[in-house]
């Protein structure tokens, strides 16, 4: 079964599960969050009194200093995340702790622009002076929709009132890299076909080593008040 079809039926069931919940006002909660998505704003629902709530989460852009050295080049830029969430709780036990579980629809990548060590780049244990390339820039993709684990402290929608609430877990995401090169020589020449073919091996190299992003934590403090 392909993975995307079976974030997007979570989401459908998280969805339904919101829609079929008494539109009263009793367990509804606002709120707002911060953490390593960002700063944000959460809409919850109680399904289930102190058992069962869904939760909708909006973060505001976060960005970050991000650099790697890959392969003899230093690479620096900006990680940016942003994400919406649509989650649900449950308590087995009591309204203080909860396993969660959801998807975030996110924009998360790293933009990175390569620095020339003593006037050369590395690509594929090979050497280009900064006159054979020009300039190089990466970015690092990651998936757009992204399965949510995790476990928390705390119910916003409890009881009427103020309520603290602490989260932590991962979100899976899919990650590639991409580099982008340019150069005076001509395009299909030998030399330019020699420098692409070295960019695509380094390409490959660098999603590899990226690899572990596709784990990203998700740490989460909120303050909600429910009605």
């Amino acid at each position: 079964m392909n993975p995307r079809s079976v974030v997007q039926g979570i989401a459908a069931g998280l969805l339904a599960a919101w829609v079929s919940a008494s539109p009263a006002a009793e367990g509804l909660a606002v709120g707002v969050d911060a953490g390593t998505l960002g700063a944000g704003v959460s809409l919850s629902k109680a399904l289930e009194p102190q058992m069962l709530s869904v939760e909708l989460d909006l973060n505001a852009p976060l960005q970050r200093s991000y650099s790697l050295n890959n392969g003899g080049t230093h690479y620096s830029g900006t990680l940016r995340v942003q994400g919406l969430g649509l989650l649900a709780h449950y308590s087995p036990w009591s309204n203080l702790f909860h396993f969660s579980a959801g998807v975030f629809y996110d924009n998360n990548h790293v933009s990175m622009t390569a620095q020339p060590t003593d006037g050369s780049y590395t690509l594929d244990g090979q050497s280009f002076t900064s006159s054979q390339l020009t300039s190089l820039r990466g970015e690092i993709r990651l998936d757009p929709v992204a399965p949510y684990l995790g476990i928390g402290l705390g119910d916003g929608t409890a009881s009427p009132g103020w309520h603290l609430t602490a989260n932590a877990g991962l979100l899976y995401q899919g990650v590639r890299a991409d580099l982008t090169g340019t150069t005076p020589y001509a395009t299909g020449s030998a030399a330019y076909n020699a420098l692409f073919a070295a960019m695509e091996a380094q390409r490959r190299i660098i999603s590899s080593d990226v690899g572990d992003l596709k784990w990203y934590p998700a740490l989460t403090l909120g303050l909600h008040y429910s009605f």
